[in-house]
């Protein structure tokens, strides 16, 4: 419960409102549980509560996707270190 609300204080806007929601309903729906002490509810709760959680592990991996496809090349020619073709082991690096 404590992890959950700290994540979305942390990731404040990030998370979309309707995401938001859900997931401060499961929150309360886990600590009605906790309160009854039923220890079924809670595991039903606990549960629930993950599958809204993944949600905001989605959005914000969906948000963040779209940039990364723009960083920087890798691979051979984008500057790194290069095996010479002849087969003498030396290593052309930039340094």
């Amino acid at each position: 419960i404590y992890q959950t609300e700290k994540q979305l204080n942390e990731l404040g806007d990030k998370v979309a409102p309707p995401i938001k929601e859900k997931v401060l309903a499961k929150v309360q729906e886990l600590k009605d549980a906790v309160a009854k002490g039923s220890t079924q509810a809670i595991k039903d709760a606990i549960a629930s509560l993950n599958q809204e959680v993944m949600q905001i592990g989605q959005s914000i991996y969906g948000q963040g996707g779209a940039g990364a496809a723009s960083g920087p090349a890798t691979g051979p020619g984008a500057g790194g270190p290069t095996k010479r073709p002849g087969g003498d082991d030396v290593i052309d690096a930039d340094f």
